[in-house]
């Protein structure tokens, strides 16, 4: 009985006990909770009546207070950070309160994105297709720059991918590069990105000219180049070298060319590398003439001297100036003439005559080289002649160390006539060729003073004549028929008896200048010029005179010594004076009459024409061996007359 009552009793007591055990109480009023991808905070309410602890599953959720006791109307705030990714992220907060454990499930949004898998496309001037990959958790579209939409295009196609932009890119033909933007956008219009397009240029390489022809000197040679890329040069000529500059803008390209001191042209190449695939290499030839610019010292003119056996150049322009003589068709000889003591036939004196392509004239003497005068010429398509050089053949001959200088500061003065072949004063051949007052071309004198007809030994005899009244143009004067006959003597027979016109007021008094420049109608060389004359002028200041300008043959009383003979039984042909001063000889050399263009009497007559002008008249130089002398003489302008040249 005792042991029933002990039993009965325990059972009793721990009714009591169970009775007084509180039971756990935990309520949270939101178990689910969404964040955009910025992150942000949001508070969960609970309800216990125990101590309780929180805890978060992932780093980027935070939670606060992480414990607690009994309350009724508890908080804790869900802190979670920006998402970062472009995916849904979750995390698992756990309550747990004594026995039991409440959850609050997080949602995190994705960032969204739009991405390419290239943003910058450096693509060949072809024709092609851009495929661009998309990176993208939204819906988007393409745009087109305006400045790039006539060669940029997006090609919808349902057979790729949607994750996939088809560009299509036409052609670039032009000489430069350019650049498209293409952007991607979302239809929300927040987000997007950008495609760049860079489209090379099509490779350009042309080279301004493909042939040179150049002169024979040293010189440089500049070679234009239009490209877009760079390029190598190179050449196998020795004689041909690339001067490296560093202006790569201008595309410029200079060689520095040797000169040419052989007696033939010469050929070369050069050749330009593009650096751009496909592109083939280009060249150019420089052909290099041997011949000689007459013209290189001291510009051009209507007279050249040739001292020297070669081949020879010079500009076709008109006398000392830069005026193009025309469009040249071809050039040859229009006489010649030297003292064979025969008759002589083309190409005696000058082998041969050409155009180079440039336009300047070419021509080569013969060999054995000859003293000589010729007369050469270029013609336009018709045949006719555009304008003429004197060449005057002189071996060895520089005026410049056998010049005189006239005393009181007249000038320094050629020591022989225009056109003269010797400076033997016992020879003939001292005459020089004769001029009509204001033409640049010369005119023969014969050989014999008994038989002058017969002794005109040039490779047309005698030079052609015709009346001024046949020769005038529509203009009233004879000028252009002179150019383009520059053989052919143009007489007058009225007054005021000139060449150039029959009417007075027409006269031309600047063919010839005394003062200022040198005209293009001067018959001098290179330098030289025709002296001033009258009171003022070249003779007249010198002092020539009885006393100064002594007769060849005669002793200082003037009584006559023996003539030299110029061939065997034949007299001396050309007497003349010679000006003691500086032993300057004048011969005697007659002169073509006005008034029909024949020989006139020449022997003892001596003169020499003046740029100046003197009303119809011009200034001259006027002797007769055995009589007065006349430094400021006139005389009508259709006479032809000797000429001296004087420096400029």
């Amino acid at each position: 009985m005792k042991v029933i009552v002990n039993l009965f009793g325990s059972l009793l007591l721990m009714m009591c006990l169970s009775a007084c055990v509180k039971e756990t109480i935990l309520i949270v009023n939101s178990t689910i909770v969404s964040y955009s991808d910025t992150g942000g905070s949001q508070v969960v309410s609970l309800t216990a009546n125990k101590e309780w602890t929180v805890e978060s599953d992932q780093s980027w959720c935070k939670v606060s207070p992480l414990t607690g006791g009994e309350v009724a109307d508890g908080r804790i705030t869900i802190t979670c950070d920006a998402n970062p990714t472009h995916d849904v992220r979750t995390c698992r907060v756990s309550i747990i309160c004594a026995e039991i454990q409440r959850y609050v499930e997080v949602t995190q949004a994705q960032k969204n994105g739009l991405q390419v898998s290239q943003s910058e496309y450096s693509i060949s001037n072809a024709a092609q297709q851009v495929i661009v990959e998309i990176k993208a958790n939204v819906k988007y579209y393409v745009k087109i720059d305006e400045s790039c939409k006539d060669w940029v295009r997006h090609i919808e196609t349902k057979g790729l991918s949607p994750s996939i932009v088809v560009l299509e890119i036409d052609k670039n033909d032009t000489y430069d590069n350019r650049v498209g933007k293409v952007e991607v956008w979302d239809t929300s219009d927040v987000l997007s990105t950008t495609i760049t397009i860079k489209q090379g240029q099509t490779v350009g390489f042309f080279i301004s000219q493909s042939d040179y022809s150049i002169s024979r000197d040293s010189q440089t040679l500049d070679v234009e180049i239009n490209t877009n890329v760079d390029f190598k040069v190179d050449s196998e000529e020795e004689w041909i070298n690339y001067i490296e500059t560093k202006n790569l803008e201008s595309r410029r390209v200079t060689f520095y060319i040797n000169e040419n001191d052989s007696k033939k042209d010469r050929t070369g190449t050069i050749r330009f590398t593009p650096i751009a695939e496909g592109e083939d290499i280009q060249s150019i030839t420089v052909t290099q003439s041997c011949a000689i610019d007459l013209s290189a010292k001291n510009g051009p003119a209507n007279c050249y001297i040739v001292s020297s056996p070669g081949v020879y150049s010079l500009p076709s322009v008109k006398g000392n100036s830069k005026i193009s003589v025309g469009e040249t068709a071809e050039a040859g000889v229009i006489w010649e003439f030297y003292y064979k003591w025969a008759p002589i036939q083309s190409h005696e004196l000058i082998a041969d005559v050409s155009l180079l392509s440039e336009g300047s004239v070419r021509f080569s003497t013969t060999e054995p080289f000859h003293n000589g005068n010729a007369l050469i010429a270029v013609k336009d398509k018709e045949g006719n002649i555009l304008w003429s050089w004197h060449i005057w053949l002189y071996e060895n001959y520089d005026p410049e160390a056998t010049a005189h200088i006239y005393p009181n500061g007249a000038g320094t003065v050629m020591d022989r006539d225009l056109g003269a072949l010797d400076t033997d004063i016992s020879h003939v051949e001292t005459r020089g060729l004769l001029y009509e007052w204001g033409r640049k071309d010369p005119f023969f004198t014969p050989i014999l003073r008994e038989a002058p007809d017969a002794s005109y030994l040039s490779s047309i005899g005698d030079n052609p004549k015709v009346s001024v009244k046949e020769a005038l143009s529509v203009n009233g004067t004879s000028l252009a028929y002179s150019i383009l006959h520059p053989e052919t003597f143009i007489y007058s027979e009225n007054s005021p008896y000139d060449w150039f016109t029959t009417n007075r007021s027409q006269q031309d008094n600047s063919l010839w200048s005394a003062s200022g420049e040198k005209t293009i109608y001067d018959p001098c060389p290179p330098g030289w010029r025709v002296p001033a004359g009258g009171k003022e002028g070249l003779w007249s200041k010198a002092g020539f005179s009885k006393e100064t300008f002594k007769l060849y043959g005669m002793d200082d009383d003037d009584y006559p010594v023996a003539w030299p003979r110029v061939f065997p039984q034949q007299w001396h042909d050309c007497p003349g004076r010679i000006f003691k001063p500086v032993d300057a000889w004048y011969p005697a050399g007659g002169w073509r009459r006005h008034f029909d263009g024949d020989w006139g009497e020449g022997w003892p007559f001596g003169v020499f024409w003046s740029a100046t002008t003197d009303d119809i008249f011009a200034s001259a130089l006027y002797f007769i061996s055995f009589g007065d002398i006349f430094p400021d003489a006139v005389n009508v302008r259709s006479y032809g007359f000797s000429v001296r040249c004087c420096k400029e």
